[in-house]
């Protein structure tokens, strides 16, 4: 079936098939090109955030440096063990809260150093040391033996702790007699390797 068009409606058909060839070839540009600068606008906008975040960054430079050097004149090594090896370390950390507990009015009852587990800090120049530790003592000195613990040097830390009363239940407290109390502690401090010192 074949329709006939007058003169007047075939100009408006080429005159639309035109607008319609030109609207496809601009969108065959246009939107692509709309498509690309938008990302790349938002690529921008991203770059621009990230400069100016590394820009704040480099101006802190100067100020971590000098902290840097406050540390190094500080002395760092004061917070590790001293022993060259993690059994020379083990001996000391239990020597040191050997004397820190029978300072402060606590009985050792034993003291046992825990076997080191190879971890990525070894690697790092340095290696944890860990012991175990039974003690008797009253409430007032085992608060005066944590204290130290926490804030001696070498820097030491409690891990575990378990408190066991060595009266039961039906126990009545008597004036000026502070009841002792069994002490389970698990320590442990850090000690330089022979790669970490510094």
């Amino acid at each position: 079936m074949t329709i006939q068009l007058s003169d007047r409606q075939q100009k408006w058909l080429a005159v639309g098939l035109l607008l319609l060839a030109i609207a496809a070839v601009v969108c065959a540009f246009a939107v692509p090109t709309w498509w690309a600068n938008r990302r790349y606008g938002d690529h921008l906008i991203d770059m621009q955030d990230k400069l100016v975040r590394y820009s704040r960054i480099a101006a802190m430079k100067p100020a971590a440096e000098q902290a840097l050097d406050r540390v190094q004149k500080a002395n760092p090594q004061r917070f590790y063990l001293k022993g060259g090896s993690p059994t020379i370390a083990a001996a000391e950390l239990q020597t040191l809260v050997t004397k820190m507990v029978e300072a402060r009015n606590g009985k050792v009852v034993s003291s046992q150093s825990l076997p080191q587990k190879d971890d990525a800090k070894s690697a790092a120049g340095y290696s944890k040391v860990s012991v175990s530790v039974q003690l008797t003592a009253a409430i007032t000195p085992l608060q005066l033996i944590l204290h130290g613990i926490e804030t001696s040097e070498p820097s030491l830390f409690v891990d575990q702790m378990s408190i066991r009363s060595q009266f039961g239940r039906g126990y009545k407290l008597v004036p000026g007699f502070q009841p002792e109390f069994t002490v389970q502690l698990t320590i442990h401090g850090y000690a330089l390797t022979a790669g970490g010192e510094r």
